[in-house]
């Protein structure tokens, strides 16, 4: 809905346009907007055509984009993908690589033992921590740890004897009453459970969970390449582009976003994997 009318030879003139929108057949729906959006939206007219003679307002452009892509859970995606060393394609059902095979590293990793009940879950930290400050030598000063569970992981580490006994005493047994999905702090190390999902595949192993050194300088990096326009070619990649193009007989107009990152752990062995059993 504009803010003002066309001028036209209709008794009433016009003062909205239609717009259609839908999916290639066969394609999955996609949806990232909220559920709260209406069906007619309300934007200002620009006030001059100085670019096409029906220009649409840039707000109008950037929420049709927005709710359908998600540049932000691509990159949390991949980001995921640094951190486990494996990158799969967008639906999650294929794996494009190997981080750790690809560049002949061996994955740093410890079995928490969960399983047993002895298990001594305080040491099997300890044992992580050395490995990954063994790992990153003199490359910076360890300020924090973070450790990135699956669901499974996570309901076994809160419950193994060994952990519960840590905070029995703590603020009189609230440990054991709280919903502790937001993460608690056990061995100076931040433990959160983390969840995401692309299809059917898990960004977290249900069994796994990830440590990580916390205040590393360059330790997780995020890098852009360009977008695959002629006017691109040879410039600094930027983190999102968004360019219309008119259709033939100025029938519509096609929008098309992308965003091109690569995310990398520069010393990947500083990570450590951490499996339940």
């Amino acid at each position: 809905m504009k803010n003002r009318f066309t001028l036209g030879r209709a008794d009433y003139q016009r003062q909205y346009e239609v717009a259609l929108y839908g999916w290639r057949a066969g394609a999955k729906h996609f949806w990232c907007g909220d559920r709260d959006q209406g069906d007619v939206w309300f934007f200002d007219k620009p006030l001059k055509n100085d670019l096409h003679p029906t220009m649409k307002p840039l707000p109008l452009v950037e929420r049709a984009l927005n709710n359908s892509s998600s540049p932000e859970a691509t990159l949390r995606y991949q980001r995921v993908g640094a951190i486990t060393g494996e990158i799969f394609d967008a639906d999650g059902s294929r794996k494009l690589l190997d981080l750790y095979q690809s560049f002949n590293i061996k994955q740093n990793s410890v079995t928490m033992g969960f399983s047993d009940a002895n298990s001594e879950v305080q040491k099997k930290v300890l044992e992580a921590k050395r490995r990954s400050e063994d790992a990153l030598g003199d490359a910076g000063v360890i300020t924090g740890w973070l450790a990135i569970c699956g669901r499974g992981f996570y309901d076994a580490l809160i419950s193994h004897p060994s952990v519960q006994q840590a905070f029995a005493r703590w603020n009189d047994g609230q440990f054991l009453r709280d919903d502790l999905r937001k993460g608690f702090t056990f061995c100076e190390v931040m433990w959160k459970e983390f969840y995401g999902r692309v299809g059917k595949l898990s960004f977290i192993n249900d069994q796994e969970g990830y440590l990580i050194p916390v205040g590393i300088s360059d330790f997780l990096i995020t890098r852009y390449a360009p977008a695959d326009y002629v006017e691109t070619v040879n410039t600094i990649g930027l983190l999102f582009y968004a360019k219309p193009e008119r259709l033939r007989l100025d029938k519509g107009i096609e929008l098309e976003a992308q965003s091109n990152p690569l995310n990398l752990c520069t010393k990947p062995r500083a990570i450590i994997k951490l499996t339940a059993k």
